[in-house]
C-alpha cells in the first residue's frame, strides 16, 4: 500500500521560498500579542528565558510561536553580523507530554542528509579514491541497468536520468536488495542532460561510499558528522550510530504522531538520501565548518562545489545544495531543506558565503513549518535588519470563533467546515468543489496537468504506478473506480486527492509527482487538506501559510455570511450546521 516515502523536494522548496521573498507582497498591518517575553527586555541575549538569542530575533520567534510554530532556530552571523546570533527552542518537543522545545532537541534533517553524503564523496575524491567522472560500476561492480552507467558527478547533481523510488522509508532493505532495486529503475532522460531529483541516486552514492570505506554509516560518523573542532555530532534517526536524546516528537500532515526512531532496518531504502539527525545548532556548526574546509579540506570543498548544473534562472544545482546568485539578496546563498516524511519533522538551512552566515530552522508541527518562517525572515536577516513575525499572530477572539464553528455551504452546494483550534480557525473542505474554492494553487493549468498525470500513473502508465496499484489491490481487492477530488499546493508541491473505490470500501489518498511522473510522495487514508486562519487588523481572516497569503486568499464575515476571496474572486457561504 502507498505510504509516505521520503519527501522529495527540499531543494525545490527552498527555491520557491527565495522567489516568494523577492516578490512585493502586501501583507497588511501586523497584529501581534505583545507580552513581557515578547520584548525580552531588549538589552542582552541572556534575557530570553534560557535561550541565547538576539532580542529582535527572539521577539519575532515568539510571534511565530503564538501563531503555532513549534521548533528550534540556530543563527550564526559572521562579521559584521555577529549580533544576529540566536539558538533557541519554541513550542513543544512533545506536545502530548508538555515537554518544552530547547536548542538541544534533536530532529531528523531529512534530505539535508544529501549534503552530508555529498561531503563524504568530496572527501573520498580529495583522497584520490574516486573521480567525479567515474561510472558507478567502477566502484560498485554489482550495479546493474542504467544505474551502472551513470557517473558520480551525475548522481551528485541529480542528472543521472533515473526515475522512481527504490524503497520506502520504513521498508527493511538490505544492501544487495537496494543495489538490485536501483538497477531496476527506469531511465527518464539521457545521463547528464536533465535535472531530475533522485533519492535513489543519493542512495547509490551511499553504496559507493560503503564499498570504498567498509561502512557508509561508520564513515560518516568517524569523518563527516563532526564539527569544526573535530567533535562528533548528530547521528541517525533510526538505527546506529543513533543521534542522542532529547528528540522532537513530530506531527505528520494527517495529525498522527511521527516515527519515533525505532525502525530496526536494514536502512538502505533511506541511507544516502535521508536518515541523519542532529540539532539545529549542530547543523549550523556543521554547515559553516564544511564551507570553511574543516570537514573535508578546502581543495576538496572547492572541487565539489565546482560541479554545477545551471538551471538558467539565477540558480544552480551543486552537490547537496541549491546555489542562488547574488542578484536575489546582494550576496550568494546556498540552501537546502528536508523533511515531510512520516517522522513529521521539517528543517531548512541557508548559508551566505560572503559573510559566512548560516540560518537554520526546524519544526515538528505542520501548523507552521520551518520553511514558512525562513520565507518571511530571510530578507531581513540577510540585510542585517530586525526580522518581523508573521503578518497575523494574535489568537482568535472566542466570540468570533464560536460564531464560525460549524458546517457551511457555498451557493453551488460545495460544503466545508470551520473548527476552532487553540490559537487559530481551521477551515476544511468536505468535497472537491470546496477544495477548488478554498485552496488556491499557483497555476491552474499546472494543477490540471498534475491531476491528469496522477490519473495516468495510478492507471498503470509507469512501472512505478503499476507497482503501487498492485500493492493497493493486494490489500483491498480490484480497483472499481478512481475519482479526482481536487489538487492543492502544500509544502511547495502539487498534490492530487483521489477517492479510490474497491468492491467493499472507498479509500482516499493523495499523490505528489516529480518532474518525470515518478511518485514523490503519497498518503493513503488522507483527510481533506485544511488551512489555518488568523485575524488581521482589517477584520478579515488570513492564512498562516505565507504561500496561501501570497496567492490572495482571505475570509470575511458579515451578517452570518462568510465570504471567501481567492485570486480576485469572491464566493459567499451560508452556515448550515
Amino acid at each position: 500500500m502507498l505510504q509516505n516515502p521520503f519527501r522529495l523536494p527540499a531543494l525545490f522548496a527552498f527555491l520557491l521560498i527565495l522567489a516568494a521573498c523577492t516578490r512585493d507582497v502586501d501583507t497588511g498591518p501586523i497584529t501581534v500579542n505583545e507580552s513581557a517575553d515578547d520584548t525580552a527586555g531588549g538589552s542582552t541575549d541572556e534575557d530570553t528565558a534560557g535561550k541565547t538569542c538576539n532580542p529582535d530575533i527572539h521577539q519575532a520567534m515568539t510571534r511565530w510561536e503564538s501563531a503555532g510554530f513549534s521548533g528550534t532556530v540556530a543563527i550564526d552571523g559572521g562579521e559584521p553580523y555577529a549580533d544576529q546570533h540566536c539558538r533557541g527552542g519554541y513550542g513543544f518537543a512533545d506536545r502530548a507530554e508538555g515537554t518544552d522545545m530547547t536548542a538541544d532537541t534533536t530532529f531528523s534533517i531529512g534530505s539535508i542528509t544529501k549534503a552530508v553524503t555529498a561531503a563524504a564523496i568530496g572527501g573520498l575524491a580529495g583522497d584520490g579514491l574516486l573521480d567525479f567522472d567515474d561510472p558507478v560500476s567502477a566502484h560498485l561492480p554489482n550495479a546493474t541497468g542504467p544505474a551502472a552507467e551513470v557517473t558520480i558527478k551525475q548522481l551528485l547533481l541529480h542528472t543521472g536520468g533515473l526515475t522512481g523510488s527504490h524503497g520506502r522509508d520504513d521498508q527493511p532493505l538490505t544492501r544487495t536488495a537496494a543495489i538490485d532495486a536501483i538497477g531496476a529503475l527506469d531511465r527518464a532522460a539521457a545521463p547528464g542532460e536533465e535535472f531530475l531529483y533522485s533519492n535513489a541516486g543519493y542512495g547509490l552514492l551511499a553504496l559507493v561510499i560503503d564499498e570504498l570505506t567498509g561502512g557508509y554509516r561508520d564513515h560518516l560518523r568517524e569523518h563527516i558528522l563532526v564539527d569544526g573542532d573535530g567533535n562528533r555530532i548528530g547521528g541517525f534517526w533510526n538505527g546506529e550510530p543513533a543521534a542522542p536524546e532529547p528528540r522532537a516528537v513530530g506531527i505528520t500532515d494527517g495529525g498522527a504522531v511521527g516515527g519515533d526512531g525505532t525502525f530496526a532496518g536494514p536502512h538502505w531504502g533511506l541511507d544516502g538520501s535521508g536518515g541523519v539527525a542532529m540539532t539545529t545548532p549542530e547543523l549550523a556548526d556543521w554547515t559553516r565548518a564544511f564551507f570553511n574546509g574543516r570537514i573535508i579540506d578546502t581543495d576538496a570543498v572547492a572541487a565539489l562545489l565546482d560541479l554545477r548544473f545551471d538551471q538558467g534562472d539565477g540558480t544552480a544545482e551543486v552537490p547537496g545544495w541549491v546555489s542562488v546568485s547574488a542578484d536575489a539578496f546582494g550576496e550568494p546563498v546556498l540552501g537546502t531543506s528536508g523533511g515531510g516524511s512520516d517522522i513529521g519533522h521539517e528543517m531548512t538551512v541557508a548559508y551566505l558565503s560572503d559573510s559566512d552566515r548560516v540560518f537554520v530552522f526546524a519544526s515538528n508541527d505542520p501548523a507552521v513549518r520551518a520553511e514558512e518562517v525562513l520565507q518571511q525572515m530571510i530578507g531581513s536577516l540577510v540585510a542585517g535588519q530586525p526580522p518581523t513575525g508573521p503578518a497575523v499572530a494574535e489568537g482568535v477572539d472566542p466570540e468570533l470563533a464560536s460564531g464560525l464553528v460549524g458546517e457551511w455551504e457555498f451557493g453551488n452546494g460545495a460544503r466545508f467546515e470551520v473548527a476552532a483550534d487553540t490559537d487559530a480557525v481551521r477551515v476544511t473542505p468536505l468535497d472537491g468543489p470546496a477544495m477548488e474554492l478554498l485552496l488556491p494553487v499557483p497555476n491552474t493549468e499546472d494543477a490540471a496537468a498534475h491531476e491528469q498525470l496522477v490519473l495516468d500513473v495510478i492507471d498503470g502508465a509507469t512501472e512505478e504506478g503499476r507497482n503501487e496499484r498492485r500493492l493497493l489491490e493486494e490489500a483491498n481487492g480490484p480497483i472499481q473506480s478512481i475519482d479526482v477530488l481536487g489538487t492543492w499546493f502544500a509544502e511547495f508541491e502539487y498534490r492530487t486527492l483521489l477517492d479510490v473505490g474497491f468492491e467493499s470500501e472507498q479509500t482516499r489518498l493523495w499523490l505528489a509527482l516529480d518532474g518525470a511522473g515518478g511518485i514523490a510522495a503519497a498518503e493513503v487514508g488522507a483527510p481533506f487538506p485544511s488551512l489555518r486562519f488568523l485575524p488581521r487588523d482589517d477584520g478579515s481572516l488570513a492564512p498562516i501559510d505565507q504561500v496561501s497569503v501570497d496567492l490572495g486568499i482571505r475570509i470575511t464575515v458579515e451578517d452570518m455570511q462568510l465570504e471567501v476571496h481567492n485570486n480576485g474572486t469572491t464566493e459567499t457561504a451560508t452556515r448550515t450546521g
